[in-house]
């Protein structure tokens, strides 16, 4: 039996889902989570090997990981593999990881619109400045007046090229 594999076609298939969904005209957050779940499927598997804490806990906390969860399962068992030990049991691995981190992640403190309430224009920056505020978050601070302020300095520091 030969093996069919198309790697990227995590990628591939996001860039057409929301291309698809667009044209169609489902409403922006449909078209965002059903985007991100495609490209981030295979992203499971990899989850195996992962060492970091911060990022299997941001991985799992994803809103609609249950979504991802199950893709991933479809294309695992869809998958032509010549031998049995080229499959994994995803739900097995969503289990020891869910067991290993029993800590939902908090949604972020603060958030683009804080941003934008605070003057600031939507740009390249915002996304990197919450992420780094959400890190912030999850290593202990719960203070939004300074994690505001954080997020503001990165955009000022990093948004203005």
């Amino acid at each position: 039996m030969t093996k069919a594999t198309y790697h990227g076609h995590d990628q591939v298939g996001a860039q057409m889902t929301k291309d698809i969904l667009t044209r169609m005209k489902f409403p922006n957050d449909v078209v965002d989570v059903v985007s991100d779940v495609v490209k981030n499927h295979m992203k499971i598997k990899d989850m195996n090997k992962c060492k970091r804490q911060s990022s299997l806990r941001r991985f799992f906390g994803k809103k609609h990981i249950d979504l991802i969860v199950q893709i991933a399962d479809a294309d695992n068992k869809g998958c032509e593999h010549d031998k049995p030990e080229g499959r994994f049991d995803v739900w097995e691995l969503v289990e020891k990881v869910h067991a290993q981190f029993d800590v939902i992640l908090p949604a972020p403190i603060i958030t683009g619109e804080d941003l934008i309430a605070a003057g600031e224009k939507p740009g390249p920056a915002f996304r990197d400045a919450l992420f780094h505020t959400h890190n912030q978050q999850l290593n202990g601070c719960d203070d939004k007046d300074k994690l505001l302020r954080s997020a503001l300095g990165f955009v000022k520091q990093y948004g203005k090229k």
